[in-house]
């Protein structure tokens, strides 16, 4: 087995980057963030994603290279989990590649910001 088989055997809990920010906003809870690339976020990626947020006990993350189609993909809802919203962008020119989404506790007000027209990539900006 060479090293790159056993880094693609390992579960996708291991691939997750995380931060933990200081006190946010003078809460006493630190805010703990992920960033990961899930190649395709599939139905079972999607469910080992929501378990890894609850699993870490994450306050946000942001998945890449999702390749979902529309804001209504079942697959950003099995992701969340519950008490979780998201704010997500298309690649407007390839739907079946790319793709961002912001999962964050639905307890912070997240809203999007309109970025101007990107057409080699797609852009994500939220407050």
């Amino acid at each position: 087995m060479t090293s790159a088989d056993s880094q693609r055997s390992q579960p996708i809990t291991d691939d997750v980057n995380i931060n933990t920010a200081g006190n946010f906003l003078g809460s006493s809870h630190a805010l703990k963030v992920g960033w990961l690339n899930v190649q395709s976020l599939s139905a079972n990626k999607a469910v080992s994603v929501c378990e890894m947020i609850d699993d870490r006990k994450l306050d946000v993350i942001v998945l890449t290279e999702t390749w979902h189609r529309s804001s209504d993909d079942v697959t950003l809802r099995l992701a969340a989990p519950a008490g979780f919203s998201a704010v997500d962008a298309v690649r407007v020119s390839d739907p079946s590649h790319g793709g961002i989404v912001f999962l964050h506790r639905s307890c912070y007000s997240c809203t999007r910001i309109n970025l101007p027209s990107l057409s080699s990539f797609e852009g994500l900006c939220t407050r």
